[in-house]
């Protein structure tokens, strides 16, 4: 819920919840739910969700935990099997490269690197066309923007104009 804290819906969810709380619906919602509770048919349900499954001691019931048992101890060799395939694998090896080089500071600048073999092929096959000059700009401009400090764009933010007027329609 903290990701959705800030958000408009979240307000809006807030202020209907207290709306609610405070509307005519909710204080004859909560008589009728006080009325059940005390009721014939309620405590009948109670007693009867309560009582013992006679489902525990089916044999049906034992069949399929059975079988569930060794699909478990299936799924377990599975998993240990696959945790060793993953050791020797190029493919999960490269992957946790890739993912420990995305903490690094000039990896935004990788997809410019290849932005700029595309535009240089495009330009020797004679095939540049102006999407592939504004996508390679775009591609630069966001390499530049997530190469910078976070700490430094969040500062930039909040004392924007535009997150002020934000936190004046949420408030």
């Amino acid at each position: 819920m903290h990701i959705l804290e800030g958000s408009i819906f979240y307000a809006l969810y807030k202020k209907l919840l207290v709306f609610y709380r405070n509307s005519f619906l909710s204080k004859v919602v909560s008589g009728i739910v006080c009325a059940y509770r005390h009721s014939l048919v309620g405590r009948c349900i109670k007693a009867t969700a309560n009582r013992e499954s006679s489902a525990d001691h089916s044999a049906f019931v034992s069949v399929i935990k059975k079988l569930f048992n060794k699909m478990d101890k299936a799924a377990k060799r599975f998993s240990s099997a696959f945790g060793r395939w993953r050791k020797s694998s190029l493919l999960f090896t490269a992957a946790e490269g890739i993912i420990r080089m995305s903490n690094e500071k000039f990896f935004p600048f990788v997809f410019p690197i290849f932005g700029t073999g595309y535009i240089i092929g495009r330009v020797i096959q004679n095939r540049l066309m102006k999407r592939d000059i504004i996508l390679f700009c775009l591609s630069v401009i966001a390499a530049v923007l997530l190469a910078f400090d976070r700490e430094k764009i969040k500062l930039y933010v909040k004392n924007s104009l535009i997150y002020k007027l934000y936190l004046l329609v949420l408030g």
